[in-house]
Parts: C-alpha cells; structure tokens; sequence
C-alpha cells in the first residue's frame, strides 16, 4: 500500500467527534478530489467523511479523502477514496512497505472492516511518528480532519 491511502486509511481512524457525517446523497455537495475510487455501493448510507493534507517543501499539497461506512458494532468499512493530481503522484511513487500492503490488502481490496479501537491505535501510532512520510528524500508533513 502507498504511503497517501496508508495516511487515508489513518485519517479515518480519528476520534468519532472529529468526524463529519456525510449523506451518500450529499456526495454531490461536496466538490470531490479529481481522481474517486468507490469500493462500496454508497446509496442511502451515512458516511463518516476524513480528510488528509500533506505538504512538503518545493511540491504542490497532496490531498486525499476517505469515506468511511459505519457498521454494528462500532466497525467502519473504506467505501470511497479521492485524492488530487499530487495524490496520485504519489501514490504511483512511493515505494511500498509490507506491513503497509497488508493493511491496504486488508481494509481496502478485501474491504473487510475494523474497529474503532484499531482506528484509535493507527492514529495514536502515526501521531507518536510524527504524521509524515518520505518520497524521493523529501519529507510531507501531514494534518488529518
């Protein structure tokens, strides 16, 4: 997995206050980012609404979103992914992790869910390491709303 859908997936595991509720039938309020992956069917759905914003010296802001479908039992699922020309970039730059795949394996491509404990454990972990990430020796700082 890329570094940018590894700080999305960790964008949605900020703390439920911090979320914003998004209607599927909303979506179209808000201007999505030019590239969108939906991985769920979204109609009729609330959707909890992540985003990060990475900077980085001398490179244009990457953005990304992340859509978050709630489930019973305090379980999220990944239903959409935006990100901006610069996401992209990235995404097709960086260098792949193992451990980063298996998450993105896992939550993304097999769309299996998670919990809200394993969201609060991703964030405090990237938190603690700063919230930034390393492409071609330049490093992006990152904020997560």
């Amino acid at each position: 997995m890329t570094r940018l859908l590894l700080a999305l997936l960790v964008a949605g595991l900020l703390p439920w206050s911090a979320a914003q509720d998004v209607s599927a039938t909303d979506l179209s309020r808000l201007k999505p980012l030019p590239y969108v992956v939906d991985l769920a069917p979204l109609p009729g759905q609330t959707l909890l609404l992540r985003s990060v914003t990475c900077q980085a010296d001398g490179k244009p802001v990457t953005q990304g979103r992340l859509y978050l479908a709630q489930l019973p039992g305090h379980q999220v699922r990944a239903a959409r992914i935006e990100y901006n020309e610069q996401g992209k970039y990235v995404l097709e730059h960086s260098t792949t992790s193992e451990k980063a795949y298996q998450y993105y394996a896992r939550y993304v491509t097999q769309q299996q869910p998670f919990s809200v404990l394993t969201m609060n454990t991703l964030i405090g972990m990237w938190r603690l390491f700063g919230m930034r990430f390393r492409l071609e020796n330049v490093t992006y700082r990152c904020a997560l709303t």
